[in-house]
């Protein structure tokens, strides 16, 4: 849900009442209602290499996709590469956006199942370029008048991070680099992304 309905200003300002911070001014200008539908198509292919002695290995995976909605509109492309010890044989770090989440197939390297060598440490890199046609966050809201700026039609994504893998938990850091979203954006943003994951 877009808009007043999705509670952004409560929940917004429960957390900076529970903090002490600032409230942010401006809510009276948010999107009007609107439900927010997207769907979201992306195939993964990996390529890699483990030595079967040290565990260390290398993999790329690549990736491409689209998403069809009024939310967003666009296609992707991106790869990530991870380097390190028993990198699990899954489609690499969950990213924060449509389509980012990953399943993880078993593997013998994979700490989670592995008997007697049960961590893992690997570094990543991933960058994802979209060509973006709508996002209602900047074009406004699809049926109504309402605050608008004017987008870029390409974004880039870039990030750096590292996981620890202990049997089925999985700890990552990743730090997120995007490029410029509308037009008289200031400057890229930049944030960080902690992820805790448990594989049953």
């Amino acid at each position: 849900m877009i808009g007043p309905a999705a509670l952004g200003k409560e929940a917004q300002d429960f957390i900076h009442d529970l903090r002490g911070f600032a409230k942010f001014q401006g809510w009276d200008n948010q999107l009007r209602n609107e439900p927010g539908v997207i769907a979201v198509w992306e195939h993964k292919r990996k390529k890699g290499y483990m030595n079967t002695n040290s565990r260390f290995g290398v993999d790329v995976i690549g990736h491409a996709g689209f998403a069809l909605g009024n939310v967003g509109t666009y296609a992707n492309a991106g790869a990530e590469f991870r380097m390190g010890w028993a990198i699990p044989d899954d489609f690499g770090t969950s990213a924060i956006r449509p389509g980012g989440e990953n399943s993880t197939p078993n593997s013998v390297w994979n700490p989670s199942i592995a008997v007697d060598r049960n961590w893992g440490l690997h570094a990543f890199v991933s960058f994802d370029v979209r060509l973006v046609a709508q996002d209602i966050f900047l074009d406004g809201n699809t049926f109504k008048t309402s605050h608008s700026v004017d987008k870029e039609h390409v974004v880039a994504d870039a990030a750096v991070g590292l996981s620890f893998l202990y049997r089925g938990v999985k700890l990552s850091y990743a730090h997120i680099f995007r490029s410029k979203q509308f037009e008289l954006q200031d400057h890229s943003h930049s944030y960080g992304s902690l992820a805790i994951s448990y594989t049953f």
